[in-house]
């Protein structure tokens, strides 16, 4: 049976993590490394992209800017702090 569709965000930050991960094993050549590098910086530059294309309400655009921080591994708590709300606020709003 098919495994069920993912929304793209879990996708994108399923791909983060899993390069992140690869990115921290010792078993990885530079030439690997730099491959793996490559592969983040592209994620990241689409990921910035459809958010500047899309026609987003602000409301939507300050989620995706909460959900880029976080995909991106800033810290929770001083993203919540920025915004003046609480760690689980800011990962309620996020999902």
């Amino acid at each position: 049976m098919d495994q069920p569709k993912k929304m793209l965000w879990w996708q994108i930050t399923e791909a983060v993590s899993a390069i992140q991960k690869r990115l921290k094993s010792k078993e990885l050549n530079d030439a690997d490394k730099m491959l793996e590098h490559k592969k983040l910086d592209t994620i990241n530059h689409i990921v910035l992209l459809l958010g500047e294309l899309s026609n987003l309400s602000e409301k939507s655009k300050l989620r995706y800017e909460m959900w880029i921080n976080k995909s991106t591994g800033k810290n929770s708590s001083k993203q919540a702090a920025k915004y003046g709300i609480t760690t689980d606020s800011l990962r309620s709003r996020i999902i």
